[in-house]
């Protein structure tokens, strides 16, 4: 749509909006009183308070109030700008005022929600967010937005069943897709299931009919490859991709990409010397015993037929080893495990810390596993289960029910539910590849759990699967899809919109020392030569994300940040610090009472 500009030149006409947020900010803060007292602020020249600022009618309400009042600056004061920032800023575009002269104000996360028990105090520290807002509002000046070609190709880093499944739903949506994966097969864990949770087919046929579909769909797959470089941006990365193994004497390939998926799985946790694993034989993995479950007929161990088993839960989860949050999946694997063996006549007992099932039909096969007489015995997990070996058996002693009596249960297999923990070595090469974030629990971090659960904060590089958390193979699945729809609206389009907020240099201040460029985490700012022969720092706008790090670093002050310049910020602490004097009034009106 081909708006017409807005003239902003000539001195700032600011126009503040207060909003109530129902009683999220209007329960605490005295809104009136705030709207009253940024009318009166320097070169304010029109002020009012909305029930809800972010509702449709209100929107049209402040174009109205755009055009009517000249306004040429425009302040918001409301809610986080981290998710409502983009709405005020494309409702004030519709009319023609450049979005980035939009400032907004958290007066409710960072005033009404943390203060709500000194109302009085909250509605001064609100006036003083007002304050700073407006006075820097009337520094900002139009920003432009940048547009790039974009490529129409995508690469997924994995070959599980997240990665697969990404591939299949993208190329079917007609984009060309290079799936790599480092091992000689796809597949990943999933491929090893002996019965897989919710479609209680095989992990093998599961992944076969995946197989099958990546053929038709004309996906390029390779196999004993992995990521060794990449450079670009969103819509125009440049990938390095290198033969493995037996491949490794192959010259690498070089990919031009508009995406990069992340979809490298997670390990399982190592329980070496935890409940006998290692020196008592009975011991074992869950995925080990899938090996059991597959077997023909009544399942043996040993050469012995199977009569009891007894599976611990939260190995590697929730604890100081390993993930230190929940796996999702163990749960639900026992369970699924648990009804194989009962559907064979096998004595089962599950030992849990508490039983957690997700996604669909989970309670309902917890609910069908009861009624086949597994037993559920809860353990304390600072008093877990002890196992001994007792001849060709492994006993089981752990303390349950409400007498804390100890139980003892001699068993022919003991399976450790073992949790997910993340794949150190392939996520900080990742790391250090693309600068995407890891979180606490070790696994690469997401943008955003509500607002970017798929992506990263690099444009154009998403996650999926268990590289982000643990997960099912339902979930996965469905997050696969759900990152092939992200990825699909980007690369729709020829083109894509950068963000203008980027650091500049200048580069008769600049001494080329290189600082910048060491602490630089996107790779976006580089020493040149210009023909004069002077070196200076230079910075590819298309890399920048404005972070700051390196106007913090430069020591001679050449660098700057646009929409956010030292100009702006001091401005923005004197008038905390030296309350600018009201037009027509000299003082704060009197404060409400608690």
């Amino acid at each position: 749509e081909d708006i017409e500009q807005l003239d902003v030149s000539g001195e700032p006409r600011v126009g503040v909006f207060v909003c109530h947020c129902g009683i999220n900010i209007g329960g605490v803060l005295d809104v009136s009183r705030l709207t009253e007292y940024a009318g009166a602020l320097p070169d304010v020249v029109f002020s009012e308070h909305l029930l809800f600022a972010c509702a449709e009618s209100t929107q049209r309400q402040i174009q109205d109030r755009i055009r009517e009042h000249g306004l040429n600056r425009v302040v918001v004061a409301a809610c986080t700008p981290k998710t409502h920032e983009p709405v005020f800023r494309e409702a004030c575009a519709r009319v023609g005022l450049n979005p980035y002269l939009v400032e907004m104000v958290n007066i409710r996360d960072q005033c009404s929600w943390v203060h709500h028990e000194a109302p009085v105090a909250a509605t001064e520290k609100a006036r003083d967010l007002i304050r700073m807002a407006v006075a820097r509002s009337r520094l900002l000046r139009p920003l432009t937005e940048r547009e790039l070609d974009v490529g129409h190709e995508t690469l997924v880093v994995g070959g599980g069943i997240a990665g697969i499944q990404t591939a299949i739903d993208l190329s079917r949506r007609g984009f060309k897709v290079h799936l790599i994966e480092k091992s000689r097969k796809l597949g990943g864990r999933t491929a090893e299931l002996a019965g897989t949770y919710p479609t209680g087919k095989s992990g093998k046929s599961l992944i076969a009919a995946k197989m099958k579909e990546l053929k038709a769909c004309g996906v390029d797959v390779r196999t004993s490859t992995t990521l060794e470089n990449v450079t670009g941006f969103v819509g125009n990365f440049e990938v390095t991709l290198a033969p493995t193994g037996r491949l490794q004497d192959r010259t690498p390939d070089v990919l031009s990409v508009g995406a990069i998926v992340l979809a490298i799985g997670a390990d399982l946790y190592d329980p070496e010397g935890d409940f006998g694993y290692g020196s008592i034989p009975n011991v074992i993995g869950s995925p080990d015993f899938e090996k059991v479950l597959g077997s023909k007929g009544a399942p043996t161990f040993g050469d012995r037929p199977v009569e009891t088993v007894v599976f611990i839960q939260c190995v590697g989860s929730r604890g100081p080893k390993g993930n230190p949050e929940c796996s999702r999946y163990c749960c639900q694997s026992a369970i699924r495990q648990a009804i194989s063996l009962r559907e064979k006549g096998v004595n089962v007992v599950i030992l849990d810390r508490d039983v957690r099932v997700y996604g669909r039909g989970a309670e309902e096969m917890y609910r069908r596993a009861r009624g086949m007489g597994v037993t559920f015995l809860r353990y304390d997990p600072d008093d877990p289960p002890r196992v001994t070996r007792e001849g060709d058996r492994a006993v089981v002693t752990t303390r349950a029910g409400a007498r804390g009596l100890d139980v003892r249960i001699p068993a022919d297999v003991v399976v450790l539910s073992l949790g997910m923990v993340p794949r150190k070595a392939e996520t900080d090469a990742l790391r250090e590849l693309l600068k995407v974030p890891v979180g606490a629990d070790g696994f690469l971090l997401e943008r955003h759990p509500k607002f970017g659960p798929v992506e990263t904060n690099m444009e154009g590089v998403f996650l999926t699967g268990c590289a982000q958390s643990p997960k099912d193979i339902g979930d996965s699945i469905a997050q696969a899809s759900a990152v092939a729809s992200k990825i699909g609206a980007l690369l729709a389009r020829d083109t894509i919109t950068l963000e203008p907020v980027t650091s500049t240099v200048e580069e008769r201040l600049c001494r080329s020392c290189g600082q910048c460029v060491s602490v630089c985490e996107f790779n976006a700012i580089s020493i040149e030569e210009l023909p004069d022969g002077r070196r200076v720092a230079v910075v590819n706008q298309a890399l920048c994300k404005g972070c700051g790090t390196c106007a913090v670093a430069c020591p001679s002050g050449a660098i700057s940040i646009r929409h956010f310049t030292d100009e702006m910020i001091e401005t923005m602490v004197e008038a905390y610090l030296e309350p600018t004097k009201l037009q027509g009034s000299t003082s704060w009106p009197e404060a409400p009472v608690d």
